[in-house]
């Protein structure tokens, strides 16, 4: 059944955490250059967003917003899927308004003194994928970038009655609808704590 499956995925997440597949790199950002079947190149920063900063309501009024209708009747099963899974692997983009390319070109253009983690091919058709390590000098001027570009939004928008977006979910809102769902369950059940840093308060994301 459906919880028995669950718990297989839990297991075997939990099966790769003791088999030590994963490295740790506290304290950085992933650089990730997707190469698509027709020669394209995607280029992204994988980092974690803050929940506290999200909102998919249709009146929203948060830094990082859906760009689509949120339907909660699909957030409850994958609540239950996510609530107990030892490792976080969301699917989520987050497309901001860059036309100036001060942000992530910020690291593209130091790429080769960034180590690789992997470079490999993807299952299924996916293209090509790889990935560095952002870290050190290069992680303090790529989140100095991150502050520019958010004063960048708010001038840019000045004259505008609503408050500016800085992020818009372009794709896997429900993932993290899902991630804004568990993270609203801890704190209704730790009422007055601090979770600034609890883990269920971010969510990994693709800039």
């Amino acid at each position: 059944n459906t919880q028995e499956k669950i718990a297989g995925i839990n297991r075997s997440m939990q099966s790769y955490l003791e088999n030590g597949i994963f490295h740790c790199y506290p304290g950085s950002f992933i650089y990730v250059e997707r190469t698509l079947l027709n020669g394209d190149i995607r280029k992204g920063i994988v980092a974690a967003v803050d929940l506290e900063q999200y909102d998919y309501s249709p009146a929203s009024a948060s830094s990082v917003r859906a760009t689509e209708k949120t339907v909660t009747e699909r957030i409850p099963p994958r609540v239950e899927i996510r609530k107990d899974a030892p490792i976080e692997l969301p699917h989520v983009l987050l497309l901001c308004d860059d036309a100036q390319l001060q942000l992530i070109e910020s690291v593209c253009c130091k790429k080769q003194q960034l180590p690789l983690l992997y470079d490999l091919e993807l299952m299924e058709g996916g293209g090509h994928i790889k990935g560095r390590l952002v870290q050190g000098e290069h992680l303090v001027c790529f989140t100095e970038k991150m502050e520019a570009y958010g004063d960048f939004i708010v001038h840019k928008y000045q004259d505008s009655k609503k408050i500016p977006m800085m992020f818009a979910v372009g794709d896997g809102n429900h993932s993290l609808a899902t991630a804004k769902a568990c993270y609203e369950d801890v704190k209704l059940k730790n009422p007055g704590q601090d979770l600034s840093n609890h883990p269920a308060r971010y969510a990994l994301v693709e800039v």
